[in-house]
Parts: C-alpha cells; sequence; structure tokens
C-alpha cells in the first residue's frame, strides 16, 4: 500500500514514541519519572509563554480597537423609511 499523502500524522506519532522508547532505553524507574516530570513542565511552561503571547496580542488589538474608536467620525446619514413600509 503506497501512501501518497503529504503529511501521515500516524506515522509521525509512532516515529515519536519510538524516539522516546529509544531515549528512555536503560534508565531505572526513578529515572524515567524524572524524565517525563522535567518534560511536563518545560511543556507547562511553554504553554503559559504561548497563554502570555496570545493575552499580550489581544490586548494590543484591543488597545487598537480603542484608540480607533477615539477617532472623529463622519454622522452617518439618518435613515429614512421606504414609502412601501408600514408604518406604526
Amino acid at each position: 500500500m503506497t501512501n501518497d499523502k503529504p503529511f501521515d500524522c500516524v506515522d509521525m506519532k509512532h516515529q515519536a514514541a519510538e524516539k522516546v522508547q529509544a531515549h528512555l532505553a536503560g534508565m531505572s524507574r526513578d529515572e524515567k519519572i524524572a524524565y517525563f516530570h522535567a518534560r511536563t513542565q518545560a511543556l507547562r511552561a511553554l504553554q503559559q509563554q504561548l497563554i502570555q503571547a496570545q493575552e499580550l496580542q489581544q490586548s494590543a488589538q484591543t488597545s487598537a480597537r480603542r484608540t480607533d474608536s477615539r477617532a472623529p467620525r463622519t454622522p452617518s446619514p439618518a435613515v429614512v423609511p421606504h414609502s412601501d413600509s408600514p408604518r406604526p
């Protein structure tokens, strides 16, 4: 069976699992626990950085909108109902 897909998620997951397994080979139980603890802490730190960057970007966008909303606006023309529209 040939795979013509440009990206194969299952294959990527298998390759990553093989790398982790090779890295953990020969480690004691305590070393494996320490490894996963360190990797988890690194992931949490990265997630926090991404959240902060996203919040900063949203804050900048909100600030830009506030600045735009303070600019003078041209008055909108009065809305005139169509002659066929029912009147209250």
